[in-house]
């Protein structure tokens, strides 16, 4: 699970505006990989091929807080507030095993400048946590250690995404081949 010392990031999705920079925002995720965003729950609108989008990533909380007691400054990540453009996004649902979830994988533009989301993990460890969490993406990749902020009041979609679903095996898959680069697990 995080920690205090453990910086994490606000990953805001939003509908690209004039200009490219952030216009409405549509959803939350996280770091999956320095060029992957997972978004737990996506809202239907999210997977239209017609939006242009762009992910704001900012330091939580607030850069200003007072930082955790084990931190020096050379360990506290920029906490300029970043803009990427998404390149692509792919859907990966499951609805088995008493597991249902939903996660859109975008790929960013451009690597983020923040690595400490790269963490490794087996597909295992993945399937272990999502039967754990009853299918919560953000506490099941909490409790594998990537730093996420997790929104404060999470809206939940409609299930609009069970007419994509797979088994686990098909999603735990999806997620790790989505990664920058693919883990281990996309060549099995």
């Amino acid at each position: 699970m995080n920690d205090r010392s453990t910086p994490t990031f606000d990953v805001a999705v939003h509908q690209a505006g004039a200009g490219g920079g952030p216009g409405p925002e549509m959803a939350h995720g996280f770091l999956l990989s320095t060029q992957t965003v997972m978004v737990p729950q996506p809202p239907e609108a999210l997977a239209s091929p017609w939006q242009r989008l762009v992910v704001r990533i900012t330091l939580s909380p607030d850069p200003s807080a007072a930082p955790a007691p084990d931190t020096t400054p050379e360990t506290i990540p920029d906490p300029t507030p970043e803009t990427i453009k998404v390149a692509g996004l792919a859907l990966s649902a499951v609805d088995t095993d008493g597991v249902t979830a939903a996660a859109a994988l975008l790929t960013l533009n451009k690597p983020s400048r923040h690595t400490d989301a790269l963490r490794e993990h087996s597909r295992r460890d993945l399937t272990r946590a999502l039967h754990t969490h009853g299918g919560d993406l953000w506490a099941a990749y909490a409790d594998l250690g990537y730093p996420i902020a997790r929104p404060p009041a999470l809206v939940q979609p409609a299930t609009w995404w069970l007419a994509f679903a797979g088994d686990l095996t098909e999603f735990t898959r999806a997620e790790c081949c989505n990664t920058v680069p693919p883990q281990s697990c996309c060549s099995k």
